[in-house]
């Protein structure tokens, strides 16, 4: 009698042996499954929040800061990719600063224009940022050929031309090509003799 006694208490332990391992098993099975998920999930907020702008985590006030600073952290190759996507951008953001003050003007208003402006590009929009001197004087240009007539608009030409070579020299880049012919049309006095120069207007120093 004792020894079935005993095997029925050896049998039982044998039970509750088994029965705890397969416990600890779908435990640990069920922790595995719930630190997947987590760094699945972890993974795809990173993803999400992973800057994916044309020039990464750069916009705004920090991204003119990069291009027109000499102690920028940049190796060559990543400043020369940089430089080729901030050209249209910084080209764009004058662009509509002068049709803004162009616009402006016609309408007989005048309003202060902002630094900050949202450019789309083809790797997808980012916030460019100029200092309030530099939009201010694009968005003058604008109003003057919209409000001064002909006769005024070589004056405004040469401080358009003058102040957006300051503008990409100021950033390393090189202005290919005049953007007064592009916002104002072609010089009608480009073709005829060159007259003595006017003194160049005073365009104000950029500062950030």
């Amino acid at each position: 009698m004792d020894l079935v006694l005993l095997g029925l208490i050896a049998l039982a332990m044998l039970l509750v042996l088994v029965l705890t391992i397969y416990l600890i098993d779908r435990v640990n099975s069920i922790e595995r499954s719930t630190m997947e998920a987590v760094k699945g999930l972890g993974g795809a907020q990173a993803s999400a929040a992973a800057p994916s702008g044309p020039f990464g985590s750069l916009s705004g006030r920090a991204l003119w800061d990069a291009m027109t600073s000499e102690a920028a952290a940049l190796d060559a190759i990543e400043d020369s990719m940089l430089r080729q996507r901030y050209e249209p951008v910084l080209t764009r953001h004058v662009e509509g600063l002068f049709e803004d003050g162009r616009r402006d003007g016609q309408a007989g208003k005048f309003q202060t224009p902002q630094s900050a402006r949202r450019i789309n590009t083809a790797r997808g929009s980012v916030e460019s940022w100029l200092p309030t001197n530099v939009s201010q004087l694009f968005y003058q240009c604008g109003q003057d050929f919209a409000t001064q007539g002909p006769a005024q608009w070589a004056s405004v030409r040469q401080t358009l031309d003058a102040a957006v070579r300051e503008l990409f020299s100021k950033a390393r880049l090189e202005a290919r090509s005049s953007l007064s012919d592009t916002l104002m049309g072609p010089d009608p006095d480009a073709g005829e003799p060159v007259a003595p120069s006017l003194p160049a207007p005073d365009t104000t120093r950029l500062t950030r």
